[in-house]
């Protein structure tokens, strides 16, 4: 976090100061995060509907789907961001931020496992039919394993990813965020979405 102290004019007090946060580095960061989720969620899923060769023709339907539900996301979580003026809320948010990506992340590449295990994808549904996953259970204790491997690499991958696209494109970065917030990014995600 780097800090600025702006000295209020016209002031008679000469230790009148206002000390504004600025967050920016930590919100590029985040944003190369979301950036490095939507990378995996969409590799998951092409990963995915290659192994099963009937479901080939539906990759760019999933990958549509999944850019727009991500777009969503980041614009909803950006636009909050926005609205909070106080330095500690922003951290907080910031944080939070941090926990959804990685959230999922974690979820993203669990779903994949469990649906290459039992071909159905984690719905409510499902938790209820198999009784909060006591049906499924030997299915998704064989994948256990599997699990404990891929969401350290999951993670991984969110973090030197996003470090990477920081450090590389910090302009990018900085250029995608702006669009974020503008009202324009809302409106091209609902026309994308629809057409």
């Amino acid at each position: 976090m780097f800090q600025r102290i702006i000295r209020l004019q016209n002031s008679t007090n000469p230790a009148a100061h206002l000390t504004v946060v600025d967050d920016s580095s930590a919100q590029l960061h985040l944003m190369a995060g979301f950036l490095a989720l939507a990378t995996l969620v969409i590799a998951t899923r092409v990963l995915l509907l290659a192994l099963t060769t009937n479901l080939m023709p539906y990759i760019p339907l999933v990958a549509y789907q999944d850019i727009v539900v991500l777009a969503l996301i980041i614009w909803a979580f950006f636009q909050s961001l926005r609205m909070v003026k106080r330095p500690s809320l922003r951290r907080i948010m910031i944080g939070a931020g941090w926990v959804l990506c990685i959230a999922l992340a974690i979820y993203t590449v669990v779903d994949e496992i469990i649906y290459i295990l039992i071909r159905s994808p984690i719905t409510y549904r499902l938790l209820v039919v198999s009784q909060n996953m006591a049906g499924v259970g030997g299915s998704i204790s064989d994948g256990l394993h599997v699990a404990y491997r891929t969401v350290p690499v999951a993670l991984v991958f969110i973090v030197l990813f996003s470090g990477f696209l920081k450090w590389l494109a910090p302009s990018a970065l900085a250029s995608i965020l702006r669009g974020v917030r503008s009202p324009l990014w809302l409106i091209v995600v609902f026309v994308y979405g629809i057409v």
